[in-house]
């Protein structure tokens, strides 16, 4: 059944784009890295033209970093930065946890004692896990 975008209630299109973003990018047991980061880059395109980057502007404005910031430009530059850090994060999350989990863990106890190294785009977070030696390496048939 045809079931175009424009007939869709805005916020049920949204929800769907969202979940599909969430849910269907996540890699897949044998997928390569390539293809996944090129099918997380298409749906991110799609979820940027239905919630806009400027949506994670207010989101920003009440965290911790921002409200410490005492210079406007930095505050502009962090909202700004937003929505491609938040996309770097969910592609770092979407990947294959078999293969990069200890990877997310050590760089969430980074994150922890102040020492943040997570990526802020999807290139670098591509790098990352491509320069990851897989978590089951060891364990290969």
């Amino acid at each position: 059944m045809h079931d175009p975008a424009r007939a869709k209630h805005p916020f049920a299109s949204m929800t769907e784009v969202l979940m599909r973003a969430m849910q269907h990018t996540k890699q897949k047991e044998d997928e390569n890295l390539i293809d996944c980061v090129t099918r997380f880059k298409s749906a991110k395109n799609v979820l940027k033209s239905h919630v806009r980057s400027e949506a994670l502007h207010k989101f920003v404005e009440h965290t911790e970093e921002c409200q410490n910031e005492k210079n406007l430009i930095k505050k502009q530059e962090m909202k700004n930065e937003s929505f491609d850090k938040w996309m770097a994060c969910l592609l770092m999350r979407n990947s294959d946890q078999k293969k990069h989990g200890l990877l997310l863990e050590g760089l969430s106890a980074q994150h922890s004692m102040n020492d943040n190294q997570c990526p802020t785009v999807i290139v670098k977070a591509a790098d990352i896990l491509a320069n990851h030696k897989h978590d089951n390496a060891n364990n290969k048939r």
